[in-house]
C-alpha cells in the first residue's frame, strides 16, 4: 500500500479533496458511494480483483453503468474507493488503554481486515492512502502516542514501521501458507519434516537441529510476538 505523495494521480490528496467536495453535492442521489463500495466489495470477496468491472458492478446494483459514472470515472477510481472502504472496518481501540495496547489493537484489526479481503493486497498498492478511512487510521494511531507526549517524528516513524510490518504479515499469511494455517484449530504439516530428512547434516547442521520447531507455524502467535517487540522497541528508544 503505497504511501508516496503525487498530486497528479488517482488517489492523491488533491484527487480525494475533489472527490469529497463532489460527493457532498451528490449526497441526495439514490445511488450512493457507500452502496457502490459495498457491492464492489461483495464481488471482490467472491471472485477476486480481476472479476470487478463497471458492467458487472452495475448488474450487482441492479442499476445502469451510466449511473455509476456519475460517481467514478472507471475501475481505477473504483478500486481506490473500495480500498478506503475496507479500511473503515478497522475497529476503534478501547478507551483508556495504554498507547501500546491501542496500537496493538489497531494493527490486529488491520491485519484481520486484509485477510478477510485478500484482494486488497493488490488493489491497495495502486495509489497512496489519503481517503477518509485512511485518515481515520492515522488519527487512531497517532492520537494515543501524541497524548502520551511522544515527538511527532517518533509517532510517525512508529506508525510506518507497524503499518509495514502488519501489511507484510498479512501478505505472508495470504500467499505463503494455505488457508488452513489461518485456522488456529488446524495446523497441518508443512512437509518440512520430509525435507529435513534429506538434508545433509554436515552442510545444514543448524537447520537440521532446529527445523523441527518450524513444522507447525502459528501465524497469529508469531505476528503478535513480533508486533509487541516492534512497538516496545520504539517505546524503549524514547524512554
Amino acid at each position: 500500500m503505497a504511501q508516496y505523495v503525487n498530486l497528479s494521480v488517482v488517489g492523491s490528496a488533491a484527487w480525494w479533496a475533489e472527490r469529497l467536495t463532489r460527493q457532498q453535492a451528490m449526497h441526495t442521489r439514490s445511488l450512493t458511494m457507500d452502496a457502490i463500495n459495498q457491492a464492489a466489495c461483495r464481488i471482490l470477496d467472491r471472485d477476486g480483483i480481476d472479476s470487478l468491472t463497471m458492467r458487472r458492478l452495475a448488474t450487482e446494483l441492479d442499476s445502469r453503468a451510466s449511473s455509476l459514472y456519475r460517481h467514478v470515472t472507471g475501475r481505477e477510481e473504483l478500486l481506490v474507493h473500495v480500498t478506503d472502504h475496507i479500511l473503515g472496518e478497522i475497529s476503534t481501540p478501547e478507551q483508556h488503554t495504554h498507547w501500546q495496547q491501542s496500537i496493538e489493537q489497531i494493527a490486529i484489526s488491520l491485519r484481520q481486515a486484509m485477510i478477510r479481503h485478500p484482494w486488497i493486497t493488490q488493489a491497495g498498492i495502486q495509489s497512496p492512502l489519503f481517503g477518509p478511512n485512511a485518515m481515520r487510521l492515522r488519527e487512531l494511531f497517532w492520537r494515543p502516542m501524541d497524548q502520551a507526549g511522544y515527538p511527532p517524528e517518533v509517532t510517525v516513524r512508529t506508525y510506518y514501521a507497524v503499518l509495514h510490518y502488519t501489511i507484510c504479515s498479512a501478505l505472508l499469511a495470504l500467499t505463503a501458507f494455505p488457508p488452513q494455517y489461518r485456522d488456529p484449530q488446524q495446523r497441518p504439516s508443512t512437509d518440512l519434516d520430509k525435507l529435513l530428512t534429506l538434508l545433509p547434516a554436515d552442510k545444514y547442521p543448524t537447520v537440521v537441529k532446529l527445523g523441527g520447531h518450524a513444522l507447525h507455524p502459528d501465524l497469529e502467535r508469531d505476528f503478535l510476538q513480533g508486533l509487541r517487540a516492534l512497538i516496545e522497541s520504539f517505546a524503549a528508544s524514547e524512554a
